[in-house]
């Protein structure tokens, strides 16, 4: 009777032990997720403002109206391609 009760007290500090490492990793698994979207964050952020940055560049060249050896900016495959995305052609 006494070696059923210690089995039962065993494989109930098992079962805690096991529960309890299965919450650290969860823990710590959500911690990396964590870190991994506040990096998204910062990547999306910077992209937009480097989005605005490019804007504001093609709108001072197009509003100067700059031309090099008598090529548009929207000739030029890259700015067009660039500017067309932005324009949602």
């Amino acid at each position: 009777m006494l070696s059923h009760e210690l089995r039962g007290v065993l494989i109930g500090r098992i079962v805690t032990h096991k529960a309890a490492t299965m919450a650290r990793e969860v823990k710590a698994r959500r911690a990396e997720l964590n870190e991994a979207n506040k990096k998204m964050k910062e990547a999306k952020d910077s992209a937009r403002a480097f989005e605005g940055d490019l804007k504001a560049m093609f709108g001072l060249v197009e509003s100067n109206g700059m031309e090099r050896n008598g090529v548009g900016l929207s000739q030029i495959p890259l700015f067009g391609f660039v500017k067309n995305e932005w324009n949602g052609v």
